[in-house]
């Protein structure tokens, strides 16, 4: 039997094509060589006491048990629902491929690995499990449930290059729009007039062409901001870039338990707790547009107030 991606029934870890798989004679349950040299036996004793074979289990997996999106536990065959995380009978944490698998005319293709890297799923941060979070997040999963613990135990700050390039782009990817319209509100202020004083004359008479299509007439090329505002504001804009660095995981881990609490309130479940969370490109374009936009209009504000 190939046991490829099937999991070792000690430590848990699936097999890939290097490993040194094992089996034990009676019941054919899969160790690797280490894991079965260590124990000294099979230690499957339920599977056992009930004269099964595992090898038997794992090929009477059909396409219509996916189907009826329930989920086969790869340790002890039980098969369970599709909105739990753990077997309810072994009690061991379920692998989880896909929430589907990938289903052809004449095999069943499954990819396993571990949805939750290693973590206990039933693990609770402030009142919401390691497996909600998961479902809330999303994409990134495995390094923002490593940030949220170390947030949960320490309260320590956590980096993220991410904001710190991009804070308000950062924000409206994760779907933060109150933080996201901030960020953005105050990048744009601090980055006009440093962005004035920096661009040759020639493009401040392309933004002047502009307004005068909108029939405004004005002159940016006449424009003479002070150096101490311009380099105060470029100041300001690189702590306000440090400072989302350091504290964006936070602000992020608290709108994921919030959230999460607030789906559950109302008797969601991971579908619902996926609806609300996640990530969305679509405004990191969105974002863009605005953000033109709105150092367009700073350009505008600075010609009346300087």
């Amino acid at each position: 039997m190939d046991y490829e991606n099937k999991p070792c029934y000690k430590c848990g870890k699936v097999f890939d094509l290097s490993s040194n798989v094992v089996v034990c004679p009676e019941c054919g349950t899969p160790y690797h060589r280490e894991c079965y040299a260590e124990l000294g036996k099979c230690i499957n004793d339920e599977l056992h006491a009930e004269g099964g074979n595992w090898n038997d289990m794992h090929r009477s997996i059909t396409p219509d048990f996916f189907i009826n999106n329930e989920t086969i536990c790869l340790f002890c065959g039980q098969v369970n629902s599709a909105d739990v995380y753990v077997c309810e009978k072994c009690g061991k944490d379920l692998v989880y491929a896909q929430d589907r698998p990938i289903i052809t005319d004449d095999k069943i293709t499954l990819c396993f690995y571990d949805r939750f890297f290693g973590m206990d799923p039933g693990e609770k941060l402030d009142g919401v499990t390691i497996a909600e979070l998961t479902d809330f997040i999303g994409r990134g999963a495995q390094y923002y449930l490593s940030a949220f613990r170390k947030i949960h135990s320490t309260g320590r700050p956590t980096l993220n290059i991410f904001a710190l390039l991009f804070p308000n782009m950062y924000f409206a990817f994760r779907r933060m729009p109150l933080l996201w319209m901030l960020s953005l509100l105050f990048t744009v202020v601090l980055a006009v007039p440093w962005t004035i004083m920096s661009l040759p004359n020639e493009w401040l008479t392309d933004y002047n062409g502009i307004f005068a299509m909108l029939g405004m007439n004005v002159d940016f090329t006449a424009l003479v901001i002070p150096q101490a505002i311009g380099i105060a504001t470029l100041i300001l804009r690189y702590a306000f870039q440090v400072f989302m660095c350091l504290f964006a995981n936070h602000f992020y881990y608290r709108r994921a338990i919030k959230k999460t609490k607030q789906v559950k309130a109302y008797g969601g479940g991971k579908y619902e707790i996926r609806a609300c969370g996640g990530t969305m490109v679509v405004n990191i374009i969105l974002n863009f547009f605005i953000s033109s936009d709105a150092v367009i209009f700073g350009f505008f504000l600075c010609e009346l107030v300087f």
